[in-house]
């Protein structure tokens, strides 16, 4: 996939919970795969790919994708000229079990896209909006796969204990001992493929040790499983465990991982930027936090600025950090007068003493939020913000 692709993805993970939270069960448009031999000769005398819908049955996202994207027409007329499309759940069906390990599937929904043939093309993950997905499926639909003369053919494999565990518990409150995983890391090859696989499923427990002659042997792995594979698990691995030591404020650790990050995969600056996010949020550093924002403007107008402003109104202490929230919050603003931009700028106007231009934006905010059908009973900054202003002299 190209960096475009790999960016927008990752944001759509992300965000897979912001644009809708309604979970409600529909009837799904595609079938299941009851066998998946039979599902390569269908798509192999359609002449169509193969596109698997790994899902579960508690996923959120995916209850959005069914809902908002798979009963959609334009979507539909879409896929099915190029796609033979098929919904496995990954914890009770037989096939979507497997597939998940093979693939190395940890995030849901996750979509497998095959050749009619049943050779492997990519995956995408994340629920995404409508026109993100019609986009991808007029476009970004691998159709050559690549080399993984490392990876058996069929779908079963001796895999470890646990695993065989977590597959029988449906992968729910099976969590192997931290000894099962220290002894299989102990003797894991990463030129096996099983060992490999099973990596991915654990990529913030891998020692650092292993992962540093992963690293080094990044290029046969490559070759052998793919690259996108193989740097999908080293930069997983290294950012979550980035992400466990500032949870755990161990900063020096952190910061030596967000350099390793920075280091060996420079093409993934959005993943750098976020995690540098939380790192800032976590140790209340705003101004570098700021700094970060005006060092990187397209991920704060595209993607974060309400995180950045949100965060500021909640924890600002000085002018200059209210400026800065006001200059994206005005930039918000000029493409989109809602609900949240203009309480965003009543409540930055009031911090700084501003109280004519924070009763006007609250009074547009009201308005707004008639049209938007916001509840403002139920929003709490709002109803601080106007009884602050009411106990406010001027």
């Amino acid at each position: 996939m190209n960096k475009e692709k790999i960016l927008l993805l990752f944001t759509l993970i992300i965000s897979a919970f912001v644009f809708s939270q309604s979970t409600s069960s529909v009837q799904h448009p595609f079938p299941k795969i009851m066998d998946w031999e039979a599902t390569v000769q269908k798509a192999t005398l359609d002449k169509k790919y193969i596109m698997v819908d790994l899902s579960t049955d508690w996923c959120g996202p995916c209850k959005i994708m069914e809902k908002k994207n798979f009963t959609d027409p334009e979507i539909l007329g879409l896929m099915q000229p190029k796609l033979n499309s098929y919904i496995l759940d990954a914890e009770t069906d037989s096939i979507g079990q497997l597939l998940k390990l093979k693939y190395g599937v940890c995030a849901y929904p996750s979509f497998l896209f095959f050749t009619p043939q049943g050779e492997y093309l990519e995956t995408w993950c994340g629920a995404m909006p409508r026109e993100f997905w019609i986009q991808y499926v007029k476009d970004s639909i691998d159709t050559v796969p690549i080399s993984r003369p490392g990876i058996p053919s069929g779908l079963k494999y001796q895999w470890p204990d646990f695993v065989q565990r977590e597959l029988k518990m449906n992968f729910r409150k099976s969590t192997p001992k931290k000894e099962e995983l220290q002894e299989f890391f102990h003797s894991c090859n990463p030129r096996n493929f099983v060992d490999f696989n099973v990596c991915r499923f654990y990529p913030g427990d891998i020692p650092d040790s292993l992962l540093a002659e992963m690293m080094k042997d990044k290029e046969w792995l490559s070759e052998n499983y793919g690259r996108d594979m193989t740097i999908d698990l080293l930069s997983t691995s290294v950012n979550w465990k980035t992400y466990a030591e500032i949870q755990k404020e161990n900063w020096s650790n952190s910061r030596s991982y967000m350099r390793q990050y920075a280091q060996h995969f420079p093409e993934f600056k959005w993943e750098l930027f976020n995690t540098q996010l939380f790192y800032y949020q976590t140790k209340m550093e705003i101004d570098s936090l700021i700094q970060l924002g005006v060092e990187n403007p397209d991920f704060v107008t595209e993607y974060v600025a309400s995180v950045l402003i949100d965060f500021i109104c909640k924890n600002g202490k000085t002018k200059e950090h209210f400026e800065q929230a006001l200059i994206w919050n005005r930039k918000e603003l000029e493409q989109e007068t809602s609900f949240q931009w203009a309480k965003y700028q009543a409540m930055l106007c009031f911090k700084m003493t501003d109280l004519t231009e924070s009763k006007k934006w609250i009074v547009i905010a009201k308005e707004q939020a008639k049209k938007e059908g916001v509840n403002l009973e139920l929003d709490a900054e709002m109803k601080n913000l106007i009884e602050n202003i009411g106990n406010s002299k001027g």
